[in-house]
């Protein structure tokens, strides 16, 4: 059997016999261990190796961590099998208790599932034996060098030391991670307890400076505070200018800061939001906004104070921000009252003068709009009158001229007296004709025997360009229809006159209430109403004779729609005229 790895004449980090040489780290057994293998000598020269093997399960389990219990394992197998020296080792890398295997015995080790033999290409004898650590999941084996081959026996012992290692090290490392989470819990409980007295200590802080802010204001807090902690408390405004004072503040830190140093100070406390050593004081903004600063001090020459003094002069530095605040809002609410009789007087004065404008524009827009009406009346009865002697008056004339020639040239002249008399009757009808287009521009008699509709598609026939038309076939009262008529009318005219469109549309909606006319174009668009338009300006005095509203939009995508709305009289309309032949 070969010697142990203290032996003399070995080389330290190597192990060498029967051909075989595999470089190891250098094992260090304590005087406890060294005693157990002394004593697994000694009966292992009396006992079989199966009660070696039990004898050594016994002394496992009084070994106080991994690395001991795999130094006294690799220890006592050479003095138990016939091997050179056992090791621990792990296929990639190095542990606590298991060094990493060579390269290429490291190769074969990943791929056992089980205890066998590695080939090392050498005259050695490598067995393998994995250890069972539930804990650590990691695949370490046990790993004897020697000579000769291990018997059957020897592989089953061997086998089953390393499952009891094994066992050994998971319930080791069990009890480790058990005792290192009674130790944090321990850490945690005294933390958790520091921190609920102190937690007690701060709600009754907040307490009494919440009970102390809503009556005793300023000087209550600071008084509150000083009686807190014990240390010399002082408020200031934004100027730096003392407010209140609890207990004795040195005079340095009354005396006020020059040369804008306050104003630098709530600067950086502003950045920091948190209490700012300064001046030989604990230095705290209470900001309800950004028009209003209170500066609190807690003097503290020796930097004495502790977390819950700081914690309680933070929710100071709060209730004195709401103290501000509710100083600032009694300010501003006595303003803004006052602002706002201001502002209703002003706005009483306003809507008076916006009323007296507001009818002083109405009447001159009547005015306007009579005298307009008055204008196209008097431009209408011009029409009619030039119309009359242009056309059906000239007529009448010729025929009557015919009517005497023919009288005088009767007896003498018959033929050429009955070509005269169908001159005269070709003149007559004629100006019948001309007196019926006059009188259907004043108001066309379908409109008053058929209604908006029929007026209408007549009306868009006559027209150059085509016209689509949605109007209801249903009677409304006889200014109305007269009035929308002409509001088409004058549109469409307008339309084929300037608009440049080769589309145009009429839509008419009616509700119980009002009547809708809108009219559409695709042509150049910008129409819009002006002093000297004096088409357009009809058509919106028209609608305004109906107590109705004229629109004129131009959309984007081109063209204009007018559009006229006109309420309608709960009476029910004028009923049709009978048709007549």
């Amino acid at each position: 059997m070969a010697e142990g790895p203290g032996s003399p004449g070995k080389v330290p980090g190597s192990l060498e016999g029967g051909g075989c040489r595999v470089h190891l780290g250098e094992v260090a057994v304590s005087s406890r261990v060294s005693e157990i293998v002394d004593a697994v000598r000694t009966k292992g020269a009396l006992l079989p190796s199966g009660d070696v093997d039990f004898t050594l399960s016994r002394i496992l389990s009084q070994a106080s961590s991994p690395d001991q219990v795999m130094r006294l394992v690799t220890t006592a197998i050479p003095l138990i099998v016939p091997c050179h020296k056992a090791l621990a080792w792990h296929p990639s890398k190095s542990g606590d208790y298991y060094q990493r295997a060579p390269k290429k015995l490291g190769r074969a080790l990943s791929r056992l599932a089980g205890p066998g033999r590695l080939e090392t290409g050498e005259h050695c004898s490598c067995w393998a034996f994995p250890l069972s650590v539930p804990v650590a999941g990691e695949p370490i084996f046990l790993v004897t060098l020697g000579s000769e081959p291990l018997s059957s026996q020897d592989a089953f012992l061997l086998s089953a030391l390393a499952q009891q290692c094994g066992a050994v090290i998971g319930k080791l490392k069990l009890v480790s991670a058990e005792q290192a989470n009674l130790r944090r819990a321990a850490t945690r409980n005294a933390e958790l307890e520091s921190a609920v007295s102190s937690l007690t200590r701060i709600t009754e802080i907040h307490r009494r400076l919440t009970e102390v802010a809503a009556n005793a204001g300023e000087k209550g807090i600071a008084d509150t505070l000083h009686e807190l902690t014990t240390l010399p408390v002082l408020i200031q405004d934004e100027q730096g200018n003392p407010r209140a004072i609890a207990g004795d503040v040195p005079a340095e830190q009354l005396a006020t800061d020059a040369g804008g140093r306050h104003e630098e100070l709530i600067g950086l406390l502003r950045l920091a939001r948190r209490a700012v050593y300064y001046r030989r004081g604990w230095v705290v903004l209470a900001s309800p906004n950004d028009d209003v600063h209170g500066v609190i001090v807690l003097v503290d020459p020796s930097r004495s104070a502790g977390d819950v003094d700081i914690a309680a002069l933070k929710y100071a530095a709060t209730v004195l921000g709401v103290e501000l605040a509710r100083v600032q809002s009694i300010a501003e609410t006595e303003l803004r009252s006052h602002a706002a009789r201001e502002r209703d007087i002003a706005q009483a004065r306003a809507a008076e003068l916006a009323a007296s404008e507001a009818r002083q524009h109405a009447r001159q827009e009547l005015m306007a709009s009579r005298a307009r009406l008055v204008a196209a009346s008097d431009i209408a009865r011009e029409r009619i009158t030039r119309d009359l002697h242009d056309g059906a008056q000239q007529r009448f004339v010729t025929s009557l001229i015919h009517l005497q020639l023919a009288e005088q040239l009767w007896e003498d002249a018959p033929g050429h007296a009955k070509q005269l008399l169908g001159l005269a009757l070709r003149d007559a009808k004629r100006g019948i004709d001309d007196l019926r287009e006059i009188a259907a521009g004043i108001h066309p008699a379908i409109l008053t025997q058929r209604g908006l509709a029929a007026a209408i598609d007549a009306l868009a026939a006559r027209l150059p360009i085509p016209v689509e038309l949605d109007v209801p076939d249903k009677r409304l009262p006889s200014a109305i229809e007269a009035g929308l008529y002409f509001f088409c009318s004058e549109a469409l005219t307008n339309v084929v006159k300037h608009a440049q469109a080769q589309y145009a549309s009429v839509r008419v909606d009616l509700d119980d209430r009002r009547c809708t006319v809108e009219v559409r174009d695709d042509g150049m668009g910008g129409a819009t109403p002006r002093p000297d338009n004096r088409g357009l300006n009809g058509l919106r005095d028209r609608i305004g004779a109906l107590s109705g509203t004229m629109d004129i939009v131009c959309p984007a995508s081109g063209g204009t729609v007018v559009r006229a709305s006109v309420p309608l009289p709960r009476e029910p309309a004028d009923p049709a005229p009978s048709n007549q032949a």
